[in-house]
């Protein structure tokens, strides 16, 4: 199956270069669909006019965005934030809110890029 998803343009092309392995994701309805060996298709915003194709190889679930930034805070966020908890405020300001984290969890999709 092939699940369609959309990136900011710094996040596709770090995907599109092979160094993004990891993507995190609240797990909502739409994320409780994926399955390992499944196909991801990216879309770089804001046109979506490019794409790239990944598999999943793994599918990490959490309670909060606290224990899902913590396995990987030093390899995937240690450059853009200070700490775990400057991460999940940002997430709350821009992406999902406390009220949607409790309700249905997170996950950390491990993707490979397909040639």
């Amino acid at each position: 199956m092939i699940h369609s998803m959309t990136l900011n343009s710094n996040e596709f092309e770090s995907i599109k270069n092979g160094i993004k392995t990891r993507e995190y994701r609240l797990y909502d309805e739409k994320r409780q669909q994926l399955k390992i060996g499944d196909r991801i298709e990216f879309f770089r915003l804001p046109n979506m006019d490019e794409s790239i194709l990944t598999k999943i190889e793994g599918l990490l679930l959490y309670k909060n965005w606290y224990s899902c930034y913590e396995d990987f805070f030093e390899q995937d966020l240690i450059d853009h934030y200070e700490s775990i908890k400057m991460a999940v405020q940002d997430t709350y300001d821009n992406w999902w809110s406390k009220e949607k984290e409790e309700k249905y969890g997170c996950l950390i999709i491990k993707i490979k890029k397909i040639d």
